[in-house]
């Protein structure tokens, strides 16, 4: 692809190790994003979901959410997204103050990700 002279982003480099210099100070906070806006927000809707099915979907003459079973998964569930929310609320607050390293970010992703 041919860019042209005024628009590459983050101006004309011209070589790989340049490239590679501007690369880490991007990282924590595209990794925090992907944690908060991405999958974190996936998983709650996918918890209100599963919380209203469970409630509709009837088997042996009561509704699923009411099995033990159930609400032993929702409870599971619940409790990945507390911790997930949680984490990337310390990582946002840590990247807000410019502390939060590559790390961390690593992290917070890997822990919000499953989540959902």
């Amino acid at each position: 692809m041919r860019v042209l002279g005024a628009s590459p982003l983050g101006g004309e480099v011209t070589d790989l190790t340049s490239r590679m210099k501007n690369l880490p100070r991007d990282f924590p906070p595209e990794r925090v994003t992907i944690g908060v806006y991405a999958a974190l927000a996936v998983a709650e809707q996918v918890y209100e979901d599963t919380l209203r099915y469970g409630k509709e979907r009837k088997a042996f003459g009561r509704p699923d959410g009411s099995l033990q079973y159930s609400k032993f998964l929702l409870a599971e569930m619940a409790t990945e997204l507390a911790a997930a929310l949680a984490f990337t609320d310390r990582a946002v607050t840590a990247n807000a103050s410019k502390q939060l390293s590559r790390h961390e970010a690593s992290m917070v992703k890997r822990k919000s990700s499953p989540a959902a």
